[in-house]
């Protein structure tokens, strides 16, 4: 894809009135904060280790930690609502109780009243601490240059594509060679479900069956990824993004025989601008993800687009993403040669927001 064409696409999402700056819903949001997050910091520690044991202390330090206001505060229990206010109205009622037995000295009824809390507790309750410690919910932090201080702990990190290439070509084939499609507020997918439905309908008609579920499965997946959009931004996993980022700078894809997986490859004549002839032949495709502080330069169009969503007005003002990433298409060479590529303008990476482990394509790098 032509560099112009990039530049064009990225020019019209970050202009003033581009689907960056669009806010998803003009009413104020609602604020999901739940109890448990204002109640266990009035309790001391005594008591919370008492009733909860150390799982208790570590979601009273999460409680302080955090900005009560932050629309998300409750998705440290689950990212289903109801869920998290039932756990919420358990642990509220544990420690109310828990009150009312260390004033009696009913020390009896302490050990099975903390079994009854902490048994079965959700995935991502049970191992909860404070962002600054897991990396976790740091959109949550109140202040910015805490946020930032928790993000600059992350390192870069080589993308594996070996389960990728186990899918066959096929899934190369399935991939686009731009993210125009991942944009903001983008609806293209829909088209794409519509003229799949038809192709469905066609095949039950003629009662070709499995066929027209493996279809009905592929539909789902990309309802899946498309359908659940997040203020606007679509879901994008790192090792789909390094495809298309392979597709997209015109790299090609190697299978030696029909029984070997296929890789990625890269034409050496793609650095020749950069580092003169390189006679190695074919270079092995090697993506890797950056935190953004890992950068030599940071284009102000992008940090631009950061400081906003640090502030986004959709989530009431408050920070959207937990880590900033850059995706970079490499090569397996013996330097680290990306900010270099990227300076000379050879490769052009991408931006990626990450929320709870999900990542969502935010822009090109530059």
């Amino acid at each position: 894809m032509k560099r112009d064409v990039i530049e064009r696409q990225q020019n019209a999402l970050l202009a003033a009135d581009g689907p960056i700056f669009q806010q998803q819903c003009h009413c104020k949001g609602f604020v999901a904060t739940i109890d448990i997050f204002k109640e266990i910091i009035n309790y001391d520690k005594e008591l919370v280790r008492n009733v909860l044991g150390d799982f208790g202390l570590r979601l009273r330090d999460y409680a302080f930690s955090i900005d009560g206001d932050h629309p998300h505060n409750y998705m440290a229990i689950d990212v289903d609502w109801d869920v998290s206010k039932r756990y919420s109205d358990i642990f509220c009622q544990c420690l109310k109780a828990g009150q009312f037995i260390q004033k009696e000295g009913l020390d009896l009824i302490v050990q099975p009243l903390r079994k009854a809390a902490t048994t079965k507790l959700p995935p991502r309750l049970k191992y909860i601490d404070t962002p600054i410690k897991t990396q976790r919910y740091v959109r949550l932090l109140p202040h910015r240059k805490d946020r930032d201080k928790v993000r600059s702990t992350k390192s870069m990190r080589q993308i594996d594509l070996r389960a990728f290439y186990k899918k066959g070509r096929s899934a190369w084939d399935g991939l686009p060679d731009d993210f125009s499609q991942y944009l903001r507020f983008n609806q293209s997918y829909k088209e794409q479900i519509r003229l799949a439905q038809k192709k469905v309908d066609r095949y039950k008609s003629m009662g070709c069956e499995q066929l027209a579920k493996r279809i009905e499965e592929d539909i789902a997946s990309f309802e899946d990824v498309f359908g659940q959009d997040y203020y606007g931004f679509h879901r994008l996993t790192m090792t789909k993004a390094a495809v298309i980022l392979a597709k997209m700078h015109g790299f090609g894809i190697h299978q030696d025989d029909e029984f070997a997986f296929p890789c990625i490859i890269v034409p050496d004549s793609t650095f020749s601008g950069a580092f003169g002839v390189l006679n190695d032949g074919p270079l092995e495709y090697t993506p890797r993800a950056y935190p953004m502080h890992e950068m030599d330069t940071i284009p102000f169009r992008v940090q631009t687009l950061v400081d906003r969503l640090e502030n986004l007005p959709d989530a009431d003002g408050k920070s959207a993403f937990d880590h900033y990433i850059v995706v970079v298409p490499s090569v397996a060479y013996p330097e680290n040669l990306d900010n270099m590529l990227i300076d000379k303008g050879v490769v052009t990476p991408i931006l990626l927001g990450e929320s709870d482990g999900n990542c969502h394509f935010l822009c090109y790098y530059l």
